[in-house]
């Protein structure tokens, strides 16, 4: 683990169901006391009341910690030790490198102000070692299995929050802006949710469980995800104000799905899903990057530059797609589309292009009950080789072979420039969709 800005770098090796907790509740707490039982050999070395632990082996590590208020420096570490550790503190601050450690368990709590050397309660094995520099945390075990962490963000303006998760041997978490850098290696069941409760966080805490060789790059707070093997992985955020550029992503995936974002957009690659459903609510007006909720099948992918979204699915089962608009002015809507294999969204001005191939039993339905509707519903169901042609707010339609086919809209706000589209389609079919222009060729 290496922190420069109050920032945490973590790198497991191998851990089996290790726990730490640590709660701090006051504000400017400098250096924490030190409660510390150890065994033979065991070497403490402060010069500032600070610790340096290093343990060898750990088995059932957990760690978890709560941030309550804000300006907390260093935070307080209780350890039980064994022979051999080795604790070197010089300015407040821990770093820790355990190797081995059989049932270790760590939990402080800080609740008074201004404490400059709090106790540290550590129970540790032979060979631990502690380095603190400026009252950031450094860790570095070898072998964790099954680890987990939480984290609890209540205060606003935090800028370093805490990072808990959960990884496999050769995880590896580097963060230089109060960004994460995640390579874990291997994950089952993996599950990440985050809850941002207060405004102006900076660095929200992640908490990710990944698959082998999966990374996460930030560079200004976004996150970059490419996990390997993913089974049964869910990601649940949860964003609560209007205006947000970056609102959270609700994705499952499959083995080596990619996530890519540059500017608070998101770039998806699964690879298989069957029965994927998509939904998205617009409750805000001015969102420009809307929260993407996809399940996605083999080689899709999802590629936004300026908050619009291009999707290429390859396999998809029994595809729902649903999507409500509520105010007016929205720029960027939401997509929700179900398609099946080599279908193509391609987006770049918050307009659409679908490219699915077989579409059977087709249905839109447009209806329009507003003044300065500029792109009114059409209600046309067509045969082969029908045609629309529209070039101001008009709809194009060019289905080839159409069974049962049927077209509905509904716009119920003025000036909505670039409407939702709800489409379920299959393989071959294409629909075109430019700045306010609707085109929709449907083949079979």
């Amino acid at each position: 683990m290496n922190s420069s800005n109050g920032i945490f770098l973590i790198t497991p090796t191998v851990v089996e169901q290790a726990t730490t907790s640590t709660t701090i509740s006051e504000s400017d707490l400098r250096n924490e006391s030190e409660k510390t039982t150890q065994t033979p050999e065991s070497r403490l070395n402060s010069s500032n009341g600070i610790v340096l632990i290093t343990p060898t082996v750990v088995e059932q590590a957990t760690t978890s910690t709560t941030i309550s208020e804000s300006d907390l420096r260093n935070e307080s570490e209780k350890n039980s030790q064994t022979p051999e550790s080795r604790l070197n503190s010089s300015n407040g601050n821990v770093l820790i490198t355990p190797i081995v450690v059989e049932l270790a368990t760590a939990t402080p709590s800080t609740s008074e102000s201004d404490l400059r050397n709090e106790s540290e309660k550590t129970t540790q094995t032979p060979e631990s070692r502690l380095n603190s520099s400026n009252g950031n945390v450094l860790i570095t075990p070898t072998v964790v299995e099954q680890a987990t962490t939480s984290t609890t963000i209540s205060e606003s303006d935090l800028r370093n929050e805490s990072e808990k998760t959960t990884q496999t041997p050769e995880s590896r978490l580097n963060s230089s802006n109060g960004n994460v850098l995640i390579t874990p290696t291997v994950v089952e069941q993996a599950t990440t949710s985050t809850t941002i409760s207060e405004s102006d966080l900076r660095n929200e805490s992640e908490k990710t469980t990944q698959t082998p060789e999966s990374r996460l790059n930030s560079s200004n707070g976004n996150v970059l995800i490419t996990p390997i093997v993913v089974e049964l992985a869910t990601a649940t955020p949860s964003t609560s104000e209007s205006d947000l550029r970056n609102e959270s992503e609700k994705t499952t995936q499959t083995p080596e799905s990619r996530l890519n974002s540059s500017n608070g957009n998101v770039l998806i690659t699964p690879t298989v899903v069957e029965q994927a459903t998509t939904s998205t609510t617009v409750s805000e007006s001015d969102l420009r990057n809307e929260s993407e909720k996809t399940t996605q099948t083999p080689e899709s992918r999802l590629n936004s530059s300026n908050g619009n979204v291009l999707i290429t699915p390859t396999v998809v089962e029994q595809a729902t797609t649903s999507t409500t608009i509520s105010e007016s002015d929205l720029r960027n809507e939401s997509e929700k589309n179900s398609q099946t294999p080599e279908s193509r969204l391609n987006s770049s001005n918050g307009n659409v292009l679908i490219t699915p191939i077989v579409v059977e039993l087709a249905t839109a339905t447009p209806s329009t009950s507003e003044s300065d509707l500029r792109n009114e519903s059409e209600k046309t169901t067509q045969t082969p080789e029908s045609r629309l042609n529209s070039s101001n707010g008009i709809v194009l339609i060019t289905p080839t072979v159409v069974e049962q086919a049927t077209t509905s809209t509904t716009i119920s706000e003025s000036d909505l420039r670039n409407e939702s589209e709800k489409t379920t389609q299959t393989p071959e079919s294409r629909l075109l969709s430019y700045t306010m222009l609707n085109s929709h060729t449907m083949l079979i």
